[in-house]
């Protein structure tokens, strides 16, 4: 139960109760109109029903908020007549008026569904169908006028009227190579020479797959499986089979 002395009147809070709703009631509880005098005089119990709330839903503590706000601006002006209003100011107490308005005649207009639903079906056939026509099956029936053009019109008017299909563009996807993978191909041709260059094992390599060359070349080299030289500055990388070398661990 929700009072303010201010008002003069108590609202009962049985139920929970939105923000529209629940200003509606604090105006039908003292069976006013929904005018700006009234919005004022209704401001302290909606303000004070608000705070009677053990917790404001999430999805709607802003609605409350604004219309508090919006109320305490009404009740503002209604002691201080000379206090002038900006236009949004304006707009938001005509706005809460017509919210309130139209919130006022939907819920009338849901009483009065609730009250007639159940009483009676909504809709009742004249008759109901027979079998026969339950069964029925749809058949071509052309007119004794239809004539083969009309038909061929017709289907061409319905073909193009059809959307037509989206060619999506194609990407190619490039195969991944796997850095292991790469690993043992540099050993197998190592095996059978002693000594191979980097263009050739790169030769027909893709950017990505040059960059797993590179890597599985540097993790051998740290393993001391192969010794890697290169006589100058973006010359050929030589690559030597090295198995009596020790693991390099770098610095």
């Amino acid at each position: 139960m929700s009072s303010s002395s201010a008002a003069g009147f108590f609202i009962a809070t049985e139920r929970y109760q939105g923000p529209l709703e629940a200003l509606l009631a604090l105006i039908e509880a003292r069976k006013l109109s929904i005018t700006e005098v009234t919005l004022a005089e209704v401001c302290d119990a909606y303000i004070g029903y608000i705070q009677s709330l053990p917790k404001l839903p999430l999805g709607e503590t802003s609605q409350f908020l604004v219309i508090a706000s919006t109320l305490l601006l009404i009740k503002s002006r209604s002691l201080l007549p000379d206090v002038s209003l900006t236009e949004e100011e304006t707009a938001d107490i005509a706005e809460l008026e017509r919210r309130l308005r139209r919130y006022a005649k939907v819920r009338a207009a849901a009483k009065l569904l609730r009250k007639a639903w159940g009483m009676r079906p909504l809709y009742l056939p004249r008759e109901a169908p027979s079998l026969a026509a339950l069964n029925r099956t749809a058949v071509f029936a052309p007119g004794e006028t239809t004539t083969i053009e009309q038909l061929h019109d017709a289907a061409l008017r319905l073909i193009s009227s059809l959307p037509k299909p989206e060619k999506l563009a194609e990407a190619v996807v490039a195969p991944v190579v796997a850095l292991e993978e790469v690993i043992t191909r540099i050993q197998e041709r190592l095996a059978s020479s002693l000594r191979a260059r980097w263009s050739e094992l790169t030769k027909s390599a893709g950017v990505h797959e040059q960059i797993v060359h590179f890597l599985a070349v540097l993790e051998l080299v740290r393993s001391g499986r192969i010794s890697a030289s290169q006589d100058g500055r973006f010359t050929d990388i030589t690559i030597e089979r090295d198995e009596l070398a020790a693991p390099r661990y770098g610095a």
